[in-house]
């Protein structure tokens, strides 16, 4: 009664509030077919430079202008002034299905915070977590991820042992490998701690290992992020395995399993399926089972009886139940995660296998992680005669997110500099078909990469060679030089950040595919940056696994999309990957390989680190960077020494004056120059990208005077023509422009689907900057001399 007093008194301040700078209007849009109710939601939001440096007075408003319960937290901000750029919301939406509905970020009056059901309680062993109507016991007596479960729908803190849904120690997680079983339960120096937390919502951060009982031995370690929400019964689980090892580990089996306090006369279980779900009780088995053995197809065994199609997102979940309270599972892409199993047993038990035995041996390989994403739902009988537990199910396998309006994202906010949204009315009537057509182009070449996972993978075998367990989300599979593409150029790698160019084309046009293909290659990207960090200490003394068994060189892809992902989605996975990568590439500087393009890529992953967290020295590593890319152009081959042997051992004098052995090589680095000078201020970058332009046109193997183009690919005009077209800016030389637009029209005539990720990422980067300088807004500025300005 108090909760609902202190949510009126909120009401009727709200109310009484006006608006004031910041109006953000927010849709939620459901795309999985089910009603969402309370609904909890995490929005990522951009703001202006300079709007607001406390979230004291933001509040979520619905269509009617009433107050919704939201909390916030600050991402990061601009560094330069202090203000906030990006904020995390938490609220709970309401949506019907297939339909959206609207909500309003607005900056109001201050109010007084409301109460939280959240609490958490470390005894000893015990580690509590009480969210209103789900208490549970992390560690416990049983040294489990999970020791003990109530339930009380009534929300009268009754737990006792009629709401009681799983006792102490029968909760297991096991993985056989090498035909023996290790036990998270078995290694005793497990850690658990709160990440975040707020009234809504909370992320408990768990780590330990897998081991054997007698002996000790430690096999794998494990991550686990478990989410729970403020009145909430069910709970999101992030399971990372992580092989810090320099050897692969055989991975038999892997599996957690429940046995729940349940009547045993009154079983009766469901599995998600398509096109339908299929359920039973054990009159005719002890036990029942969904098999997903293939991308394409699942199979039902024991006490009952089926089939389905594998890839959908209605399969995937299981729910064993009485007629008072049961618990649901479901695991994230279950299908194209295979092989998955999901089983139930007539003692009470629900396992689900996320390497099933009975497949052949799988093996993590060495230095790398594996993480699924799963929810569990401990529930009542009211949650479940009303739906809620497959809205949940189904809900969990198609987030729905908070989105703005892409002119939010670009124009209003500048959250990533000149990117212009796809809004009409934004360009010169000769250009207005120019993005249309770049936007066409990405979009096909977007759909060829999801046609790769199609493909079969092995000789001889049918099955679609893009899904499996350790396959599906890996955008590196997809990689393929095409012949003619700017692979075939001398010192040219095409590998740009995939999910960061997708992200770039959801804000700019609010494609959700887009995000979700961005979302999907992320999973496969964080677990490459966990497996980054350094190993956890263990007893005061270092882990087994060292720096010196890390990976010897990190690849610089994927930090700006998993910085991206966590300003818009606030996972702190995303980030903490993204920091991990950052901070390898920083302590190898530029031991990134004999190229400009490689060292241009480690700068910008440093820029972006620097963006997300404000660590000054991720800015003065990308800086250092940069430094030996001016050395490369001015010929000072003693700096260029110190800085990267691999880089002068390549230099010869024909080079100077460039940044790089090719023109693909120069947009490589004019892009990332660009990224500095945006958050630098640095304009004599703009006199080093003239440089390099000059030295392009006279440079014969690159420059085709005659035809007034650049030779090998159409491709390398995009990635150049921002770099041109900034060049005209600062020094108002018509002519870099023209090129830069006549260099990008080309390239829009009637180009092939770039079915690799990597070449994907680096043209649809550079070439969704461009629109920008074919706007209304952009102004050529006054001509003058900046040439001086980068003079060795």
């Amino acid at each position: 009664m108090n909760l609902l007093r202190s949510l009126l008194l909120l009401l009727v301040l709200a109310l009484q509030c006006e608006a004031a700078g910041i109006d953000v209007p927010l849709t939620v849009q459901e795309t999985a077919g089910i009603d969402r109710h309370q609904w909890p939601v995490r929005a990522g939001v951009p703001l202006p430079k300079g709007a607001i440096k406390s979230v004291e007075k933001l509040q979520i408003m619905d269509a009617q202008g009433r107050f919704v319960p939201a909390l916030f937290a600050v991402a990061n901000r601009w560094w330069e002034d202090g203000s906030i750029q990006w904020v995390h919301c938490d609220f709970a939406a309401t949506v019907a299905a297939h339909r959206q509905t609207a909500y309003v970020l607005r900056e109001v009056l201050p109010l007084p915070e409301f109460p939280s059901a959240m609490g958490f309680i470390p005894r000893g062993k015990d580690f509590e977590v009480i969210t209103g109507p789900l208490r549970l016991v992390l560690g416990g007596s049983s040294n489990q991820l999970i020791d003990q479960v109530w339930v009380d729908e009534g929300w009268g803190y009754n737990f006792n042992e009629q709401t009681k849904i799983l006792d102490s120690g029968n909760f297991d997680m096991v993985l056989t490998s090498g035909g023996r079983a290790f036990r998270t339960s078995h290694w005793t120096q497990n850690r658990i701690e709160v990440e975040e937390h707020n009234a809504l919502r909370a992320v408990v951060r768990i780590t330990g290992s897998f081991a054997l009982a007698q002996l000790k031995e430690r096999r794998l370690d494990y991550l686990a992020r478990l989410t729970v929400y403020g009145g909430k019964t069910y709970f999101k689980l992030d399971l990372t395995l992580l092989n810090r090892q320099n050897s692969e580990i055989p991975l038999d089996e892997l599996s957690l399993s429940f046995k729940l306090n349940v009547d045993l006369t009154q079983q009766k279980f469901i599995f998600g399926g398509d096109p339908q779900d299929h359920t039973g009780n054990f009159e005719t088995g002890s036990h029942a089972s969904l098999s997903q053995d293939s991308a394409d197809l699942y199979s039902l065994s024991g006490a009952v009886q089926g089939k389905g199609s594998g890839k959908s997102a209605k399969v995937g979940w299981v729910d064993l139940f009485d007629n008072e309270h049961g618990l649901s599972a479901v695991v994230r892409w279950f299908g194209q995660l295979h092989p998955k199993a999901l089983e139930v047993r007539n003692d009470g038990t629900l396992v689900v296998k996320l390497l099933p035995s009975r497949q052949r041996a799988q093996a993590l390989a060495p230095l790398t992680a594996k993480t699924h994403e799963l929810m569990f739902h401990f529930h009542g009988k009211r949650q479940l005669s009303s739906g809620q537990v497959k809205n949940v199910m189904l809900g969990f396998q198609r987030p729905v997110y908070a989105v703005a309006t892409p002119a939010w994202y670009c124009r209003d906010t500048q959250a990533f500099g000149r990117l212009l949204d796809a809004s009409p009315g934004l360009l010169r009537p000769e250009f207005e078909s120019l993005p249309a057509k770049l936007d066409g182009w990405l979009t096909a070449s977007r759909d060829a990469v999801l046609a790769a996972r199609e493909v079969p993978g092995e000789s001889g075998n049918p099955e679609p060679g893009g899904y499996g367990v350790f396959r599906f989300t890996n955008p590196l599979l997809a990689m393929k030089p095409p012949a003619g593409g700017p692979e075939n150029v001398e010192g040219a790698p095409a590998r740009g950040d995939f999910a960061h160019a997708l992200y770039l084309h959801f804000f700019r046009t609010g494609d959700l595919k887009s995000l979700e293909l961005a979302e999907e290659t992320l999973a496969w990207t964080a677990d490459a940056g966990l497996i980054a960090e350094e190993p956890p200490e263990a007893g005061g003394q270092k882990a087994a696994a060292s720096l010196s068994t890390q990976p010897s060189r990190v690849e610089p892809h994927g930090v700006e999309g998993l910085m991206d992902a966590y300003f818009f989605t606030g996972n702190r996975r995303f980030l903490n990957a993204g920091r991990f990568l950052a901070a390898r590439i920083a302590k190898e500087g530029s031991a990134g390989g004999p190229d400009v393009a490689g060292l241009a890529s480690r700068s910008t992953s440093l820029l972006k680190g620097y963006e997300a967290t404000g660590d000054r020295r991720w800015f003065d590593g990308a800086k250092g960077l940069i430094e030996a890319l001016y050395a490369w152009q001015d010929g000072d081959l003693e700096k260029l020494r110190k800085v990267s042997s691999g880089l002068a051992g390549c230099w010869n004098e024909s080079f100077k004056d460039g940044l790089g052995k090719t023109a693909w090589e120069c947009g490589v680095a004019w892009n990332v120059l660009q990224h500095y000078q945006r958050l630098s201020g640095d304009r004599t970058v703009l006199a080093r990208l003239q440089r390099s332009a000059e030295w392009l046109y006279r440079n014969r193997a690159q420059w085709n005077a005659e035809r007034k183009d650049f030779l090998g690919s159409p491709q390398v005009g995009i990635v150049l023509a921002p770099g041109l077209a900034a060049v005209s800016e600062e020094t108002g030389n018509q002519e870099f422009l023209d090129q830069a637009r006549d260099t990008f029209q080309k390239a829009l005539q009637a180009p092939p689907p770039l079915s690799d990720p990597g070449l994907f990422g680096t043209v649809f980067t550079a070439g969704q900057y461009f629109p920008w300088f074919l706007s209304k807004e952009f102004q050529p500025g006054p001509k003058r001399d900046v040439s001086v300005l980068s003079k060795p």
